[in-house]
């Protein structure tokens, strides 16, 4: 009540208070929604119904993202993964259909890559999987693909996780040979603070310890993967190939041969790492942050995502509408509620408005019976929310290509180059499926 929106707003802030004509049939997001999915595929009543002036903001949003489609040619493997088939090797034991997607195409995406560099004269064998969790990608490196792994965590919970795995999956995998690389494999846990010092130092001891005979040649290639780097550490491990790869000195044993890293969560970047690499004016506040994590295309890929969506969609907007009426009921009822905060509740409470006022007003201590619900301010909520979900994958496609452009300038000069492979079906799941690949450039013939 009061609020007065920028001029800009006017056409879709007046828009969404208003009554949907019947003919239209669905709620205003999912009207939207369907305009921004495939606007050639609204009937003429349903689209004129979108003003104009909205239709240009999805429009736009649209348009300045990334295609995220599955881009890499896959084998059956992967395609059967991709629709959440059930998992094909018993080395997946204990994986989500998701997860075992994931690490399907990336070793996939792997072999390929192992055998392009083999052309140019570069024999991987040594592989680093950065934030490995319940190293789930280790394994499938070390079992497919014959790779010596490291797989490094911060979590001595997740690797300890990992370790009980791998007690619980050695009839099938320990001393595996892998049948594409007739070579055997092994795999090294190490818990760690991960920055890019501790990584190098991490690494450098790793090869040590295997290859002893290593030290000042710098000569051992080593593959960096990660899937789903948290934050920053994406970028701790692309400044670390940097590093090594321009460290001239005879220290060393190992250089960086290839980088394959997906990041995720960059609402956990760090306060300096929460702005362009390439230097552009812009600064990303945490809303930003927060809505790069949105896939508006996957929102109804499926019954259940439909049905999470719409719950989602009304979360936001009553709880919104509670504010108000928390505000008026505490200073009515002489009950300070300044500070107090709804919190996590039960998806149950949102089966009718009542039933979410009387959940709501035993968390404050108030007698919210009777609280009407703001259709107006319900629609205008319900629209803003809209519009900032599809800005998500602008955001996120605005961070992966200053990534991209910030790492071909820190690399030029070297034989590297650097591109943005989409590595997974975001039907999976996967909605951060887009992989900042590092590798060797292809000599011009």
């Amino acid at each position: 009540p009061g609020y007065i929106p920028p001029t800009s707003w006017l056409p879709w802030w007046d828009w969404s208070a208003s009554e949907i004509d019947a003919a239209v049939q669905s709620s205003r997001w999912e009207l939207l929604w369907q305009y921004y999915s495939n606007p050639h595929m609204l009937e003429p009543n349903r689209l004129n119904f979108i003003p104009m002036e909205l239709r240009g903001l999805v429009d736009d949003a649209r348009r300045l993202q990334l295609c995220r489609d599955f881009t890499f040619e896959a084998t059956a493997a992967t395609a059967l993964t991709a629709h959440h088939a059930t998992p094909i090797k018993p080395t997946m034991h204990g994986m989500s259909p998701k997860k075992a997607h994931e690490v399907v195409c990336t070793v996939d995406y792997t072999r390929g890559l192992l055998a392009s560099l083999s052309t140019m004269g570069v024999e991987i064998s040594h592989a680093v999987d950065v934030g490995a969790g319940q190293a789930y990608l280790s394994r499938a490196l070390r079992d497919d693909l014959g790779l010596h792994v490291l797989a490094l965590d911060w979590s001595t919970v997740q690797s300890n996780g990992a370790s009980r795995r791998e007690g619980s999956s050695k009839k099938v995998s320990k001393g595996k040979l892998a049948a594409d690389s007739l070579r055997t494999g092994s795999l090294s846990y190490e818990t760690l603070r991960i920055n890019p010092q501790s990584l190098q130092r991490a690494i450098d001891n790793w090869v040590a310890r295997l290859e002893p005979s290593t030290q000042g040649k710098g000569n051992v290639p080593v593959l960096l993967v990660a899937l789903h780097a948290c934050g920053s550490l994406t970028l701790d491990i692309l400044r670390t190939f940097l590093t090594q790869v321009k460290d001239d000195s005879e220290s060393g044993r190992w250089k960086p041969a290839a980088a394959l890293v997906v990041g995720c969560c960059y609402n956990l970047l760090a306060p300096e790492d929460q702005r362009l690499l390439t230097g552009r004016q812009m600064a990303f506040v945490e809303n930003h942050l927060q809505m790069a994590a949105q896939a508006p295309s996957q929102w109804c890929r499926s019954p259940e995502a439909l049905a999470s969506t719409k719950l989602s969609f009304k979360k936001t907007v009553w709880r919104a509408l509670l504010a108000t009426i928390v505000q008026e009921r505490g200073a009515a009822q002489d009950h300070e509620v300044v500070g107090k905060r709804l919190g996590r509740i039960n998806a149950s409470a949102y089966s009718s408005w009542q039933n979410f006022l009387e959940v709501a007003g035993q968390k404050f201590g108030l007698d919210l019976t009777g609280a009407k619900r703001d259709t107006e301010l319900a629609g205008r909520v319900e629209v803003f929310q809209f519009l900032r979900c599809i800005l998500g994958p602008v955001v996120e496609s605005c961070i992966l290509l200053d990534r991209k452009l910030w790492l071909k300038h820190k690399l030029e000069g070297t034989e590297f180059d650097v591109r943005l492979v989409n590595l997974f079906a975001q039907s999976s799941g996967s909605a951060r499926n887009t992989a900042i690949v590092v590798e060797k450039s292809i000599p011009a013939s």
